[in-house]
């Protein structure tokens, strides 16, 4: 095949996957949610396929000496960011795949939103797996985690306990931790629950696949041992919360 024509099936292959990318980026903001881990994907992809298809931009570029080296400058940087996305993203990935095995953990169900004194869908989801575990584990305990935030009538660990009772878990089994506002206080508070009430330290977060990493990561400082009970994210909501959980990691990793 001519180069030319592998070039331009290149192009066109590159576009449809940059539009998919940007497509994938727009049902959070119908939704309400407006998160870095849309915007990043919207100014990725269009940023791209502008330069892509624009031509004259291009000849400019190559046109100047100095815009050139700039441009080499900024190419390296272009893919090397791309690589680091790939290996935080399979780093991410991973720790969704450390499940628990037989032995009696103590699940932590990691708070998200409440919608007045219901779970949302993403909450229901990570007590849905937290439900599976407790009922495959009779002697297992529970810590549920998460403070009240604006627009909930009641903390998220109410929200919770309630969800899990009604379905038949015993109250006994549940502890409530009712402060934390971040994920590294969940762990943290969680943490500090477990040891009063001589819980096993050994532990299984419920949360969505993509937060487990950090998860594990604030359960580790904290002295306890992680396994993953990852919940399922809606389709429509993996571009988003992963861009954006990939973007918290390399934070993690940096700043702590």
């Amino acid at each position: 095949m001519d180069k030319p024509i592998l070039r331009l099936t290149g192009k066109w292959l590159a576009t449809l996957l940059l539009a998919v990318i940007f497509l994938w980026a727009l049902p959070p903001f119908f939704r309400g949610i407006q998160s870095i881990g849309s915007f990043v994907p919207l100014a990725f992809s269009a940023g791209t396929l502008l330069f892509l298809w624009n031509r004259p931009l291009r000849e400019k570029i190559r046109g100047r000496r100095w815009s050139r080296n700039l441009w080499r400058i900024a190419l390296v940087l272009y893919f090397a960011g791309i690589a680091c996305f790939g290996v935080l993203l399979c780093m991410l990935l991973g720790a969704e795949t450390n499940r628990p095995g037989e032995e009696d953990r103590t699940v932590v169900v990691l708070g998200c939103q409440v919608r007045g004194e219901t779970p949302s869908l993403m909450l229901e989801k990570r007590l849905q797996v937290a439900y599976a575990y407790l009922e495959a584990h009779p002697d297992a305990p529970c810590v549920v985690s998460g403070g009240q935030g604006p627009g909930e009538a009641i903390s998220e660990a109410e929200a919770m306990y309630r969800w899990l009772v009604e379905r038949g878990i015993e109250p006994g089994r549940i502890y409530l931790e009712s402060a934390s506002t971040s994920t590294a206080e969940n762990l943290r508070y969680s943490a500090a629950v477990i040891r009063e009430e001589g819980l096993p330290t050994d532990v299984a977060v419920a949360t969505d696949g993509f937060h487990q990493w950090r998860g594990g990561c604030y359960a580790a400082e904290n002295d306890l041992s992680a396994a993953a009970l990852p919940a399922k994210t809606p389709w429509y909501l993996l571009e988003c919360y992963y861009v954006r959980e990939v973007l918290a990691a390399a934070k993690t990793l940096v700043l702590g």
